[in-house]
Formats: structure tokens, sequence, C-alpha cells
């Protein structure tokens, strides 16, 4: 069945290469069918229906599903505990800014007012901190540098080991 399948489409696949070629069909030693375009003796000319065609069709555009409007950022936060027990150690602080940040967003963190780090993580590692309190604040900037949110300051209080507390 398969074989049959095979040289039908073969048949077909000549027909649409050769379509102004005729197509002759014999047998070989072991019965089996033999198409070919040189007659050998004892073929006989198969006749082959018009190939069927199909004008191309142009795909047509499909639109670009909209980008949903972005009603800017709902909850910026800097998540850090209220103190800290060892400022020589590196302190990691976590950002929290839901909606993610949209592509050329960026935010800035600053430390007693002064900007100390930016970028696109969720998490900011001082590698040590000064004894005493200090304050946090976060902005979130879009593409153009215009800010686009921030969070309320957050007040810490970082201890040093050995010293008075």
């Amino acid at each position: 069945m398969i074989k049959t399948i095979g040289q039908v489409l073969l048949i077909f696949g000549l027909a649409a290469s050769c379509a102004a070629q005729t197509v002759y069909q014999t047998t070989d030693s072991k019965g089996r069918p033999v198409f070919t375009d040189q007659p050998p003796p004892g073929a006989k000319a198969v006749e082959l229906p018009p190939v069927n065609t199909t004008p191309a069709v142009a795909p047509s555009a499909k639109p670009s599903p909209a980008k949903p409007e972005f009603g800017g950022y709902q909850h910026v936060k800097v998540v850090v505990p209220g103190s800290i027990p060892n400022g020589l150690a590196p302190v990691t602080v976590g950002l929290a800014i839901e909606p993610a940040l949209r592509d050329g967003h960026s935010w800035q963190l600053s430390l007693d007012g002064q900007p100390v780090a930016q970028g696109r993580s969720n998490s900011y590692t001082f590698p040590r901190l000064e004894r005493g309190t200090h304050q946090l604040g976060l902005k979130v900037f879009d593409a153009f540098g215009k800010e686009a949110a921030s969070a309320a300051p957050v007040d810490v209080f970082v201890f040093w080991p050995g010293k008075n507390r």
C-alpha cells in the first residue's frame, strides 16, 4: 500500500516537473510497475490528469497584540529590618517593585539622601554600613530619566560588633 502511494506521488511529481512530457508504464522482471519518460518496448503511455495548482496567497498582516496600558507602579518599597546587628558584614536590602520594572526603567537607591546605586535587580548589597541611624530611599525612573515612582524612606539602625550599644 505504501509503495503504491509512493508510486502515485512519484507519478504526480514527474507530471509536475514534466507537464508537457509523456510518461510510460512498464513492468520489471519482478512484476513491479516502472514509470519512465523513455518508452521501452511494450510500454504504454500513462494518461495523467492535469496538474492541480493553486495560486499563492499573500499572508495577511496580523495586527500585533496591543500592549496592556501601564497604570504606573502600585507598590515600591525598600525591604530591610529595622536594625542591622553587624554593619561590618555585607548587608542585602530587598527592593519590592510592582508591577515589575518595564523595559528601560531602573531604580535608584539612596542612603541618607545620597544616591548609592542604580539598577534593575530586586536587591542590593551594601559591602558595609557605618554604625548609627540611616535612611534608605528608593526611586524608580522611566526610560527618559523621569521619576516614575518612589518609596517612603525607611529608617534603619546599624550596630557594629564590640561597640557599646
